[in-house]
């Protein structure tokens, strides 16, 4: 049976083209998109509202029945699960963006947001055509600038699969094709918007990123520094072993031992690991295997793991690894880390930044937004507190931020590419996520996710 795009529900009145508007995954392979088609796209995003005018998009196109070559090589870079319905696309573009001003070379905090405008607009422009378009965050960011030559100052933001809407029934897997057919559903206005009286400005500030809860603090506004950051490559001191099968999500470095969460669902696990075979000594798995393990840190004595989109967090004794209790945290779970006075959270989005948490109570006590040059850094992933800097891995790159906590700022650039070699590369979301210090001799130690080894590395000043 032919699959129709779902018209959304809506409680006011909203252009039509807004109502089709959706994000499907079952694409016809058969139809191409013709060169006509393809400008009708662009042109629409060309009229976007930019700062300045800047206008800091850039679009690569792959298109499988003219270059199928070059189409293999940006599937590629998908993750695993983004793979196993995009390759039917006729086409996937690759978005990028130019964090500074192209005239002055001074940073453009809008040019993400700019872009994404550009995609809003090629997105609409698309559904009034009747085509299909879905926007993926699932891929190694590095590895498309390698493989479609992107150069700096440009920054590869999203991808998208764009064509003609295919039948549900044609996805492989099941969990696709169920959501392909399932209603829509948004939160209502409600919850994201407040009309602002006196009083309300007097007696109810709140923030959208809290929802309107008042008692949630805000992102500190803290100065940031125009300097450059400083840049470093590294120098591998030694190469350990490390379980391929490990969706590593968190990692520390205590008393001699390594301490690990994994994550995926059915598998996600807390172990403590020796560090010159890799192999671990014991293991405590998630008991509900519908929770994906996220960051891990020690404190006083215990472990503390995140999970996902569950807003539940675990607590561990550190040497038996025995259940000790849990907590709520708001919001997503990603990297986990502290300075000896509080935890330090990361959600992978921009307005967050870092969070802070009292460790006794994890109710969270601040934020402050990361900064390169001014502009936020978003997909802060698996954090470690190293000589009173936060280190942070940027998901799907081989780069780890070196920040100031107290102001956001980044003071520098770690780049690990070329780290693990292309061969042990297994999928796409083989991805650089692992950072461990010991303090003690003063050891830095590096991995990633279903990576078969760790390595211990010096850095290198550039």
């Amino acid at each position: 049976m032919s699959h129709h795009p779902k018209v959304a529900s809506t409680d006011h009145d909203v252009l039509d083209v807004i109502r089709r508007r959706w994000s499907p995954r079952a694409f016809d392979a058969s139809r191409a998109l013709t060169r006509d088609e393809q400008h009708q796209l662009f042109e629409a995003a060309r009229w976007a509202a930019s700062s300045g005018n800047e206008q800091p998009w850039q679009f690569l196109v792959a298109d499988r029945f003219e270059h199928p070559e070059a189409f293999q090589k940006l599937l590629s870079t998908l993750s695993e699960n983004n793979q196993t319905w995009a390759k039917s696309a006729p086409v996937l573009v690759l978005v990028s963006s130019r964090p500074d001003e192209a005239s002055t070379g001074k940073p453009n905090p809008y040019a993400w947001y700019d872009t994404g405008q550009a995609v809003s607009l090629l997105t609409i422009q698309a559904t009034s055509m009747g085509l299909g378009l879905r926007q993926m965050a699932g891929f190694n960011r590095d590895r498309a600038r390698d493989v479609c030559g992107i150069q700096p100052p440009f920054e590869p933001v999203v991808l998208m699969a764009i064509g003609h809407i295919g039948d549900a029934e044609s996805l492989p897997l099941e969990r696709h094709r169920a959501t392909e057919v399932q209603p829509r559903a948004r939160r209502k206005i409600s919850e994201f918007v407040k009309w602002m009286t006196v009083i309300a400005l007097l007696m109810a500030p709140f923030t959208l990123s809290a929802r309107f809860d008042t008692t949630a603090p805000r992102a500190r506004r803290a100065p940031w520094s125009r300097t450059a950051p400083a840049k470093y490559g590294y120098r591998i001191v030694h190469t350990y072993p490390h379980d391929r099968t490990s969706y590593t999500q968190g990692l520390i470095f205590r008393d001699g031992f390594l301490y690990e969460s994994a994550g995926d669902y059915d598998k996600s696990n807390v172990r403590k690991v020796e560090l010159t075979t890799g192999k671990p000594v014991t293991q405590q798995k998630l008991a509900d295997p519908r929770m994906f393990a996220e960051g891990l840190t020690d404190w006083q004595g215990s472990l503390v793991q995140l999970t996902w989109q569950h807003g539940q967090g675990f607590v561990y004794d550190l040497k038996t690894l025995s259940f000790q209790k849990s907590f709520r945290y708001s919001g997503e779970g990603w990297g986990l880390t502290h300075d000896n006075k509080r935890l330090i959270l990361s959600d992978g989005v921009a307005a967050s930044g870092l969070r802070f948490f009292d460790p006794t109570t994890f109710l969270e006590t601040g934020r402050v937004v990361v900064r390169d040059q001014g502009v936020p850094v978003d997909r802060l992933n698996e954090l470690e507190f190293v000589n009173g800097e936060v280190f942070a891995n940027v998901w799907h790159t081989d780069r780890i931020a070196r920040i100031d906590p107290a102001t956001g700022t980044v003071t520098g650039w770690i780049d690990l590419r070329g780290l693990l070699k292309f061969d042990d590369v297994t999928d796409p979301e083989a991805v650089l996520n692992g950072i461990a210090y010991d303090a003690a001799t003063k050891r830095l130690f590096v991995t990633g996710k279903r990576w078969p080894k760790l390595f211990e590395i010096t850095l290198v000043p550039k």
